[in-house]
């Protein structure tokens, strides 16, 4: 098998296996048993499972941004834009194989997961903070703001995505976004320009690729 291919195969799997028995059980004994193939080739690819977690991490931002651009690319007024955008979040949860809390919530025993998960909330914070900025908040209320902002999407959409009660929990939550956004500037409505906002991804947190290595030379445990 190719080695992308490989990489690709050991991604899959590593996806249903956090999917169907969470991080913790994401191993790389587990993984070369599940791929069939021997431990030295799962380290060719990875330096250990925190990097797995950590690429699965930034594959799922990476795809959540991608999608939530998509949605409000054509957004003009600020109702639009709040209402397309956690839309678009709600629906990339309910529709992902593997939800976010599966893989960390930042707080897992791995401070190296915790770190990749939070250089990717704190993007999402940075975006929030622009908006305002933009719409005319003071430099005091907006770095508290627009982490209230980000923490309350992403701990709804966690917490509802998936529950019976997520229309009502998208439609309170675009309500309780434009009252803040409004509370701090006033004028925003007035101010907002989608031109300026695009949501990216966080810089990339993967670790550099390890290199293929002689099976008698691999002594890594899982």
């Amino acid at each position: 098998m190719r080695r992308a291919d490989r990489y690709q195969q050991l991604m899959r799997i590593a996806r249903q296996l956090v999917a169907q028995e969470g991080g913790d059980a994401l191993t790389m004994t587990a993984l070369a048993e599940l791929a069939g193939v021997a431990k030295p080739v799962v380290y060719s690819h990875f330096g250990n499972s925190s990097d797995v977690i950590i690429e699965l991490l930034d594959s799922h931002f990476e795809q959540l941004t991608q999608s939530v651009n998509e949605k409000v690319k054509d957004a003009e007024t600020l109702n639009d834009y709040v209402s397309w955008l956690v839309d678009a979040s709600f629906d990339f949860e309910n529709a992902s194989d593997l939800p976010i809390r599966k893989i960390t919530n930042g707080f897992s025993s791995d401070q190296r997961v915790n770190d990749a998960y939070l250089r990717h909330e704190d993007e999402f914070v940075s975006h929030w903070s622009l908006l305002l900025r933009a719409c005319g908040a003071s430099q005091n209320e907006v770095d508290l703001a627009a982490y209230a902002i980000s923490t309350m999407i992403s701990n709804t959409v966690y917490t509802y995505a998936l529950k019976p009660r997520q229309k009502l929990a998208r439609e309170t939550t675009k309500k309780l976004l434009i009252s803040l956004i409004e509370s701090v500037a006033p004028d925003a409505r007035k101010k907002f320009n989608p031109k300026s906002l695009k949501l990216t991804a966080a810089s990339t947190s993967k670790p550099s690729p390890a290199k293929p290595l002689p099976r008698a030379r691999v002594t890594a445990k899982a």
